[in-house]
């Protein structure tokens, strides 16, 4: 059986449900990607910054609240169906103007939410592909030209904020019998 790729947010008005227990529904949210979170390289916007969200010829502002705007669709999925949704990939290329700020406040919202997230980090471990494919790998930080780790980069400090506010992990939840 071949399943759709989740929708993004916008999109979650349109889908539709499943009567059944435990249900959860997942969401990408990566907007906006052809403004944003997907931009090639020399990038042109800037986060938070002010451009054209809309495709109506003006800038509009892109900012934190433009930002909650765009959940605001899984608020209203939620109220309306009672079931769950998780963003389950969610990000911007880590070479872009004011991506750690995009992070820090995306996920902010996500908290605000009560969202489970994750974020949608690629890094291959064969290295000739890895060396082509390292939009989405934090860890070498906010250099287009950086290939390595760097340490104490502002986009790894911002996930690792957050991650340290887990207070559930594998390595102190399991119990063995």
């Amino acid at each position: 059986m071949r399943r759709a790729p989740p929708p993004s947010p916008p999109w979650l008005p349109f889908l539709e449900t499943v009567d059944a227990p435990r249900i959860v529904y997942v969401v990408h949210q990566y907007e906006p990607q052809e403004g944003y979170t997907h931009q090639e390289p020399p990038p042109r916007n800037s986060y938070p910054g002010r451009f054209d969200l809309d495709y109506d010829g003006q800038p509009d502002a892109f900012d934190r609240q433009r930002m909650d705007a765009l959940l605001a669709p899984v608020d209203n999925f939620q109220s309306a169906t009672g079931a769950p949704v998780t963003v389950d990939e969610y990000g911007a290329f880590r070479w872009l103007p004011g991506a750690a700020a995009f992070l820090d406040d995306q996920i902010a919202l996500f908290k605000a939410r009560g969202l489970n997230h994750a974020i949608g980090e690629w890094s291959p471990s064969w290295p000739p592909f890895a060396q082509e494919v390292h939009d989405f790998n934090y860890r070498y930080g906010a250099d287009l030209t950086g290939r390595a780790p760097v340490k104490g980069n502002p986009l790894m400090a911002v996930l690792q904020k957050y991650w340290a506010r887990n207070t559930l992990r594998p390595s102190n939840f399991y119990q063995q019998p």
